[in-house]
């Protein structure tokens, strides 16, 4: 109502709160007489409130009048004469105006404050609108109900739209998200609104340019009183930036990983007191650890000579408190091997550790403090032959030509140069490796004798000169002067020789040359070794597999990864004995493998491997003991043969034989039993007894012929010794024909054949074929109750069917490994059907669906299986279905022609 009133004129309001005011007065001056005024007051206050100062005077105005007129003594007369009228006039002009005031104050007060409270909303939305450009952050709302979204501009501008031009469609906001992180993407927020969580993901979105941007999402629902969600709102940031700096800096982390990996000298991160926080291959090998775990968060310093343990501390806590610098110190590896090292470190600041870290780089110098100790031995000996007599200094200077003869000897060149880098001692050894005389190279520098080395060799005298700091193991490899073909390599070290006093002056370089020729070929023989051998590990077709002496799989040749189905990496490094062998033969395999790592060898065995399809493969092994230079024992290398074929052969071979001396003994023991009977006169042959004697005597004799000849046929027919005389023949004619053959024994039993021969000309063996169909009806009549009908029909079919599928599903059709069209001959009967589990086993030898059928109703249990043989060798296929206590029906296939 009031919201209606502002928007007419102040003044009328004015002048109609007062009518109102009046009339309400009017008619309720009988109930309200005492107040009757208090009506006035409201159409005053309203008409303030509303108007502001000038429409309340006005109503104030208004509402004397008409009070004074209409509800004061003397009514309707407007003139004041009586001084009580006048005075009541004047205490209602002074509340009206009164309230006039306070409602204009209370007005003008709301106004002000509302101006406030704008400008302050105004400013908060601008600093927002700031602070979101900064930070490149966008809002925006999503209408769950409806699917509408709202974006800020500066949402807009995060996904390159111009402003105002987002059509509030989700497809539109879906499109411009990569489409690897789709998925992702919808996920988190369909998580957040059932998990009743904030909302946070990072995905890369599209530019209208084509470019790729990293942008993250944050958001949270609202749900309604049923718990429902109803809307969505949240922000969009940009975060290109982070991610550059993220992937920069894993790229950074890496090549800091590669060359920490690759750095040859040992590099170490470790505490103030010594404490290994990390380490590098090379460094591993120089203590002789064998991984990283085995060092790692142990304290180094007992590897440390004991004389040389707090030195090596003051050096690692100088370092932690800012200082670079280097020490040399001696130490004893795991395994025993004592060595110098040299180690130069710096301080290694992290920001989320308390104190620094040493990062230190040490290198093995173990021989060249073993030669700085031999030349500083030699530079005192040498110093205390000079002090001496001039006989000493002889004695000095022989025992000098002594050595330099004996390290000729030793096939050791040795030499040494004055400042100038001139000779001025050289022995045999080293004189040969030039191809100068020993007086040639004396006073002489090796430019002048060497011109085509002096490039190499001077630069490093001259270094040796300048820093007094040796030059160790440098390889050269020159030409042999009188075969040039012939290559040559070389090691030399260079010494500083100091002067006699201060021992501090370099006066001249010592050069140490051995050859190495042949240990450079040694390891290129044993390179090349190694490849061969690799070559042959990774193309035998054998299965190879090293362990460690633990168990776990250190090596594995392509041949296994084949076999097995597994990558490399899910090998290496697994437990031998818990991945890859059957749960029952674990403990067998741990206790040979045992047997091989303590006495070096053990006799060939097989066990199964597990594939990673969950096959189990059989395998015949040959282990090695492998072993370190020190001759322990640190894993096994076998060789394994894949027999699994072979295996099963042996196990079906032992399966058939079994089988067939049960079937054999089984007919002979019942002829041995009646014929005994019969010549020792307990029973007489004209007996009615020893007739019935007789009858089994000769029912037992046929079934063994029938046996015999089932094995020889199906032997021969697998085997090959039997070939097909294919001729063409009318199936019509060999379905005829077999139902002939057995008209007499389903008429015996009762039994009505049905046949529906199909007229086709096949290229087939026809006895063979005749042989088949005349078995399958002989087991339907054998398995037919009387009264019943076997049917034998023929069909051509345009697409084949599997005896696996039709196993599984009896009425499916599905396709055969075979050239359509093809020839599906079926004989179907109403017995008492074939369980599920036996459709395929029925096939193979000595097969019966119920074992007892072959007393009670005759039969090898062959005959089934050499249906299949020759149904296979026509190149078609042979299966069963069945419905218990219904029937079954055996199906088989021979391949037509297109002309059929």
């Amino acid at each position: 109502m009031l919201s209606k009133m502002r928007h007419t004129s102040p003044y009328a309001v004015a002048v109609l709160s007062v009518v109102v005011a009046t009339v309400l007065t009017q008619l309720l001056y009988s109930l309200i007489a005492p107040v009757s005024f208090s009506l006035f007051y409201a159409a005053i206050a309203v008409s303030t409130w509303i108007g502001g100062t000038k429409p309340g005077l006005l109503a104030t105005l208004l509402s004397l009048l008409s009070s004074d007129y209409f509800f004061l003594p003397s009514a309707s007369s407007l003139p004041i004469t009586d001084p009580a009228r006048l005075l009541r006039l004047s205490l209602i002009a002074i509340v009206s105006f009164l309230i006039n005031y306070l409602i204009s104050e209370l007005r003008n007060a709301r106004h002000q404050i509302q101006q406030i409270s704008d400008r302050r909303l105004q400013e908060r939305k601008e600093q927002l609108r700031l602070a979101m450009h900064a930070a490149r952050m966008g809002m925006w709302n999503w209408n769950l109900i409806t699917g509408e979204i709202t974006w800020s501009p500066e949402h807009e501008q995060l996904l390159n739209f111009a402003p105002n031009t987002f059509d509030g469609r989700f497809e539109t906001f879906e499109s411009c998200v990569h489409p690897d992180d789709r998925e992702k993407l919808n996920q988190a927020v369909q998580t957040a609104i059932q998990e009743h969580s904030i909302y946070k993901h990072e995905y890369r979105i599209f530019w209208r340019d084509g470019s790729v941007h990293w942008v993250e999402g944050r958001g949270q629902a609202f749900y309604d009183k049923t718990d429902k969600p109803v809307r969505m709102s949240g922000t969009l940031m940009d975060v290109d930036d982070r991610k550059r700096l993220e992937l920069a800096l894993k790229q950074s982390e890496q090549q800091f990983r590669a060359i920490f990996e690759a750095e040859p000298e040992c590099v170490k991160v470790i505490t103030a007191d010594g404490i290994l926080q990390n380490m590098n291959p090379a460094g591993l090998a120089m203590i002789e650890a064998d991984s990283l775990e085995q060092v790692l968060g142990q304290c180094i310093c007992p590897l440390i000579e004991l004389a040389q343990q707090q030195a090596f501390l003051e050096f690692t806590q100088q370092v932690a408190r800012g200082k670079t610098t280097t020490l040399e110190f001696e130490i004893t590896g795991l395994k025993g091997t004592r060595r110098w090292l040299e180690s130069h470190a710096v301080p290694l600041h992290t920001s989320n550790e308390t104190s620094s870290l040493v990062l230190a780089v040490t290198r093995d110098v173990t021989e060249r403090k073993q030669a700085e100790a031999a030349v500083k031995q030699l530079n005192a000996e040498l110093e205390r032959r000079v002090a001496e007599r001039t006989a000493e200094l002889q004695r000095t200077s022989n025992l000098l030509n002594n050595f330099f003869n004996a390290a000729s000897s030793a096939a050791i060149g040795l030499c040494i140069h004055d400042q100038g880098l001139r000779f001025i001692q050289i022995n045999e050894a080293l004189a040969a490796i030039d191809g100068h005389s020993v007086e040639a190279h004396l006073g002489k520098t090796a430019t002048e004798l060497l011109p085509e080395l002096a490039p190499v060799v001077t630069p490093l005298h001259q270094q040796v000169l300048t820093t007094g700091q040796p030059i160790l193991d440098m390889e050269i490899a020159t030409a042999v002067p009188s075969q040039p073909e012939v290559i040559r390599h070389w090691l030399a070290s260079y010494f500083p020789i100091l002067d006699d006093d201060s021992q501090t002056q370099t006066v001249g370089v010592g050069v140490i040359v051995t050859e190495i020729s042949d240990r450079k070929r040694a390891e290129a023989i044993l390179v090349e070794a190694d490849r061969r051998w690799h070559f042959l590990l990774d193309n035998v077709q054998l299965i190879v597999v090293g362990l460690d002496q633990d168990g776990n799989v250190e090596y594995i040749n392509p041949f296994f990864l084949k076999l097995t189905g597994y990558t490399k990496e899910e090998v290496l490094g697994k437990y031998w004995f818990n991945h890859f062998l059957p749960s029952s033969q674990k403990s067998t395999v741990q206790i040979c493998f045992q047997e091989v790592l303590e006495q070096g060898f053990h006799p060939h065995y097989q066990n199964s491997i597990v594939t990673k399809l969950g096959e189990e493969r059989m395998i015949a092994w040959n282990n090695t003991l492998l072993q370190n230079a020190e001759g322990k024992s640190i894993g096994t290398i076998s060789i394994g043969e894949d027999i699994t074929e072979r295996h099963n052969l042996d196990q079906m071979k032992a399966e058939f034989i079994s089988i067939v001396s049960h079937e054999l003994r089984t007919p002979l023991t019942s002829i041995s039993g009646a014929l005994e009977l019969l010549s020792t006169g307990l029973i007489q042959p004209e007996s009615e007894r020893g007739k019935e004697t007789l009858s089994i005597a000769a029912a037992e004799t046929d079934r063994l012929t029938r046996l015999v000849n089932d094995i020889l046929d199906l032997e021969r027919l697998e085997s090959g010794k039997i070939r097909l005389e294919q001729k063409s023949w009318n199936l019509a004619e060999l379905m005829n024909r077999a139902a002939d053959f057995m008209q007499l024994a389903a008429s015996q039993a009762a039994i009505t054949l049905s046949v529906e021969p199909l007229s086709v000309v096949l290229q087939v063996d026809g006895d063979r074929i005749l042989q088949v169909l005349t078995n399958l009806l002989s087991n339907a009549v054998k398995f037919s109750p009387a009264h019943s009908t076997i049917w034998l029909t023929a069909e051509i079919c345009k697409e084949a069917q599997t005896s696996q599928q039709a196993e599984t599903n009896q009425q499916a059709k599905q396709p055969l490994q075979t050239f359509p069209p093809y020839i599906l001959i079926t004989v179907r009967d109403q017995g008492r059907g074939i369980p599920t589990n036996k459709l395929e086993s029925i096939f193979e030898r000595f097969q019966q669906v119920d074992a007892s059928d072959s007393r009670k109703k005759g039969g090898t249990g062959l005959g089934l299986a050499i249906c299949r043989s020759i149904v296979q060798q026509h190149g078609g296929d042979i299966w069963a279905t069945s419905s218990l206590d219904q029937g079954s029906s055996l199906h088989f296939t021979l391949p037509s022609s297109a002309e059929n």
